[in-house]
């Protein structure tokens, strides 16, 4: 397929693009926490007893899913990250 001169430019300036480039912002935290958990795995260091490439892990099975999917795993994770009692001498 060919795009011609200008469409892309004006595609990404309809407001459903950019509706759904918003949207799907949020996504970007599970996408993140995949790569960063995946470079630790790489490099050794994560915790515990992880071996996040031989078996069944939670990271496996976010990777698995649909960016919509995601999205909302992502909306969930955020707002019970952001709704955890913090310590009255921690702040973040």
């Amino acid at each position: 397929m060919f795009i011609g001169e200008g469409e892309w430019k004006d595609f990404i300036n309809l407001d459903v693009y950019k509706g759904k480039k918003y949207a799907y912002k949020v996504s970007y935290f599970c996408e993140e926490l995949i790569q960063i958990t995946c470079e630790n795995a790489l490099v050794r260091t994560v915790g515990g007893n992880a071996n996040i490439f031989n078996v069944p892990s939670a990271i496996h099975e976010m990777a698995k899913e649909p960016c919509f999917i995601r999205r909302d795993l992502s909306k969930c994770m955020i707002e019970s990250i952001n709704n955890f009692p913090e310590s009255a001498n921690e702040k973040l």
